[in-house]
């Protein structure tokens, strides 16, 4: 079947809807435990929806800002996506903690990932499984960081350098300070540790599904007749 096209010929809301459909099928397929890889797909989807997702966002009028479900959202998003605040469990950037600021931060996890620790207090941006107790996937990690390279802060040469970069980025906290390290090079200190902005977020198998399987719906909507652009309809469930 040829995909459903907008008047200017984009295809992202019926890949999104296929996507969404994909995920219910395979659920349904008849596996082995050790042969079915759900969480896998959830990822691999939840990259790509992310990716037209943030465009989406980007390119949104002024007019559409205001009605925005993602944009709008505030601290306590408890039903939008199955995020809560409760996931995050580090968050030292200068921002308001929002549906819109937390989905960028994963999706900079997944579309830039590096070689991270995520014991270590300065993780790189990545992400990672979390093992439980019966050496499974429990969770999984993601983070976003900027400031850091190799688990370890970024440090720069020349104080001025470091500036120009945070005047690049922007939401850096108010309190932190550029400081000289031993070697003679710069780098920045937020309360008596040597890292900028950091965010992490850990969610659930299940969480992970249900935020993949939202996007996808949301995304999905302009493939419904006459869709006013505000009202998110269940499109994808069977």
């Amino acid at each position: 079947m040829e995909y459903f096209r907008s008047d200017d010929g984009q295809i992202q809301a019926d890949i999104a809807y296929r996507l969404g459909r994909i995920i219910l099928q395979y659920e349904n397929i008849s596996l082995n435990s050790n042969e079915k890889f759900e969480s896998t797909l959830y990822l691999t989807v939840l990259q790509n929806v992310l990716t037209n997702c943030i465009e989406l966002l980007n390119s949104l009028s002024d007019r559409e800002r205001k009605n925005n479900l993602i944009i709008n959202s505030t601290l306590e998003f408890d039903n939008i996506f199955g995020l809560n605040s409760k996931q995050i469990k580090i968050n030292t950037f200068a921002e308001k903690l929002s549906c819109n600021n937390v989905i960028r931060h994963i999706r900079n996890a997944l579309s830039h990932p590096t070689k991270i620790d995520i014991k270590s207090d300065f993780c790189s941006t990545g992400y990672a499984t979390i093992q439980n107790d019966k050496n499974t996937i429990g969770e999984y990690c993601f983070i976003s960081s900027p400031d850091t390279k190799s688990n370890r802060p970024k440090e720069f040469i020349n104080p001025n350098e470091r500036i120009d970069f945070i005047n690049k980025q922007g939401n850096f906290p108010n309190e932190i300070k550029l400081i000289k390290t031993n070697n003679g090079k710069y780098k920045y200190q937020l309360n008596e540790k040597d890292y900028g902005r950091i965010f992490k977020i850990v969610l659930t198998s299940s969480e992970l599904r249900k935020l993949t399987l939202s996007l996808c719906n949301y995304l999905a909507q302009p493939i419904e007749k006459n869709w006013d652009g505000v009202t998110i309809k269940e499109l994808i469930a069977a």
